[in-house]
């Protein structure tokens, strides 16, 4: 499994994609800063947490990164039709799974949570007090997210060779359209699922997510369900599919 684990790691690593997911990764960041030296006053609490973490952070940012890296975990041997030399390991299926799940991870969750929280704290704490309490939960928040999110994108990518298109798809379309215009349907959303935490662990200093966020048991609830629940689905259609 380490073996499997490492190189998926090296193949996700490249140059190329680190620098481009990196670059994103900074984008909050490097926004955040460059508001800060252009102008003294900032605007609300409100504001930020609206436009920086959800518009920006969880809406765009945080998706965008996870796919490119999770969507190609297995799309590499699939593509290339390599995935059976490693299918032919003593290992079981879970485990590659595991595995293939845990290399994006690894690369996704410190790039997301370390530029999007030290972005909110320097928002935060130019506005107020309580900055260190709502960069926390940001912080929880987006480690969630990530997982959920990869633990998708990795089924995606091991069953369509279109899985950043459809990754796309369902971000902007079902997450940033029919969520935002059907409130319900913020309990099938991984979005729904971190804004749900953010809320649940500060409703002082996350108010302004009052609205958007599902209760916070219905959020953990919901991000662990659907990890596990494609987690289980990668790990079935490796014992299933037909291996190249």
């Amino acid at each position: 499994m380490s073996q499997i684990f490492w190189l998926t790691l090296r193949q996700l690593a490249g140059v190329r994609r680190l620098s481009l997911v990196g670059l994103l990764a900074l984008l909050p960041l490097g926004l955040t800063l460059l508001g800060r030296l252009l102008s003294d006053e900032g605007g609300s609490v409100d504001e930020s947490i609206t436009v920086l973490v959800d518009g920006l952070a969880v809406s765009a940012v945080m998706p965008l990164i996870v796919m490119s890296l999770a969507t190609v975990s297995f799309g590499s041997e699939v593509e290339d039709r390599t995935l059976s030399y490693i299918a032919l390991k003593p290992v079981a299926r879970w485990k590659i799974a595991l595995a293939k799940l845990l290399a994006p991870l690894a690369l996704a969750a410190p790039l997301v949570t370390v530029s999007v929280a030290a972005a909110a704290y320097i928002e935060l704490s130019a506005l107020g007090d309580g900055a260190a309490r709502s960069t926390l939960a940001v912080a929880v928040a987006l480690l969630a997210g990530v997982f959920t999110y990869c633990s998708l994108f990795t089924w995606l990518g091991l069953v369509t060779s279109r899985a950043l298109a459809l990754a796309i798809v369902y971000v902007f379309l079902w997450e940033g359209l029919v969520v935002s215009f059907i409130g319900g349907a913020s309990y099938l959303s991984a979005r729904g699922y971190v804004l749900g935490v953010m809320y649940g662990l500060d409703r002082e200093g996350m108010e302004a997510l009052s609205e958007r966020a599902v209760e916070l048991p219905a959020a953990v609830v919901g991000a662990v369900v659907v990890s596990i629940l494609f987690f289980g689905l990668t790990t079935r259609r490796l014992k299933t599919m037909d291996i190249p």
